[in-house]
């Protein structure tokens, strides 16, 4: 059941609905605010616009280079298998 989280994202508080479970959720927005303080720190001057596009954009890569990897991992493992 979906429930109302009050987060805070770039200094601004956010009431977002989830079904994820509280401490999962939190670590989730922990880590957001982690890679948005790693990309501030690369240089330049970005809007907190572009900051969120920006912490989008390398978190998804990220993710899709992780299942790539577990796609190597289960065609190897098949290989073995059979």
């Amino acid at each position: 059941m979906k429930r109302s989280v009050e987060v805070n994202i770039l200094g601004q508080s956010h009431t977002i609905k989830t079904d994820i479970p509280e401490e999962e959720f939190s670590e989730i927005v922990r880590l957001l605010n982690s890679k948005i303080a790693e990309l501030e720190t690369q240089g330049g001057t970005v809007t907190t616009y572009k900051l969120a596009i920006l912490a989008a954009l390398t978190t998804t890569a990220d993710q899709y280079k992780f299942f790539k990897k577990i796609d190597l991992l289960i065609n190897k493992i098949s290989e073995v298998i059979n």
